[in-house]
């Protein structure tokens, strides 16, 4: 089930929450991070995840942190793109064993490989890439509509379930598996103005355009053909964001200035409460790569979790997922 938004407007509502403002203590209620599992039913999951965007954006990145984030695009294909590899996970058509690719795997692939590496993922025939191609297409068409609205940081996550996709019998069932997602967007913004997010929108275009390479060319050259080369969007002048980044910095310490600190607005339990929030949003930033086995920290933001009102709250979260 999707969820209304934080402040009340917008969304639906989970089963059994009341309209907002119905609570009787807002500010009482607890809040949970609701994450939906696209593999749970799935047989041989496949998982490729692409950062979109010329660079890593937030509104409380500041400026010692933005100048990290521009070195690590240029350092990848970010700069160039508008996306790189952030993670992937496949199966080998010869012997069926799982592969993995981390992000650090992905911010070595460069321009000139981005075609063989894409083709690592799309083994199970044209009909895929057309319908990945054709949901990029759509979601072009709808972020371009989208004025002010910037998508920074966030990932786009392509999905399928492999486990039918050599059998011609169940081809349609696994081109139905196929899904298209944004996920990671905790960092969205809305910044006002007319433009559309022509930083996502440039990586939108080039993977399309690395997409369409391997229709035309199923084995992938292992060098950046001329003609695709030619067909690459070029990324959009940093300035106007830069710009939109710095006036969302300002607001974000005017706003840090403005809220109060957990010991100047708690008292007695109202304190233990307080402390106690913030040290379980402090434990679920912190994950284990699977990969990798190294502790990773998440940027978790306040504002993109979900309130539950705590009257409503004596149900477990498995119930929440029920349609």
């Amino acid at each position: 089930s999707s969820v209304r938004r934080p402040d009340g407007r917008g969304g639906k509502r989970l089963p059994g929450q009341k309209q907002p403002g119905n609570s009787s203590n807002p500010e009482r209620d607890p809040w949970f991070l609701v994450l939906e599992d696209l593999g749970t039913s799935a047989s041989r999951p496949c998982f490729l995840d692409l950062k979109i965007g010329c660079r890593q954006r937030a509104a409380r990145h500041n400026a010692q942190k933005r100048a990290h984030m521009a070195s690590k695009a240029a350092h990848s294909t970010s700069a160039a793109l508008g996306f790189r590899i952030c993670g992937m996970q496949c199966y080998s058509r010869d012997s069926g064993a799982v592969q993995r690719y981390d992000k650090y795997w992905g911010q070595r692939v460069t321009v000139e490989k981005m075609q063989e590496t894409l083709a690592m993922f799309f083994t199970y025939g044209p009909d895929l890439i057309n319908v990945v191609l054709h949901k990029l297409e759509r979601l072009e068409a709808i972020v371009r509509q989208l004025r002010g609205l910037r998508f920074w940081g966030s990932s786009l996550l392509v999905f399928f379930d492999a486990a039918h996709a050599q059998s011609n019998d169940r081809r349609d069932e696994f081109l139905r598996s196929v899904r298209l997602k944004i996920i990671d967007f905790a960092n969205f913004m809305d910044v006002g103005g007319d433009c559309a997010d022509e930083e996502y929108l440039c990586g939108i275009a080039n993977a399309r355009v690395y997409l369409q390479a391997l229709l035309e060319s199923p084995e992938a050259p292992e060098t950046l053909d001329p003609p695709l080369k030619q067909r690459l969007v070029q990324p959009p002048s940093p300035e106007l964001q830069d710009a939109e980044q710095e006036r969302a910095w300002q607001q974000h310490l005017q706003r840090s200035k403005a809220r109060p600190a957990f010991e100047r607005t708690a008292s007695g339990d109202r304190l233990e409460e307080a402390k106690s929030s913030a040290n379980q949003l402090e434990a679920n930033a912190q994950t284990i790569s699977g990969a990798t086995g190294r502790t990773l920290l998440r940027e978790l933001a306040s504002n993109a979790l979900v309130r539950v009102p705590e009257e409503e709250n004596s149900s477990t979260l498995g119930d929440l997922f029920k349609p």
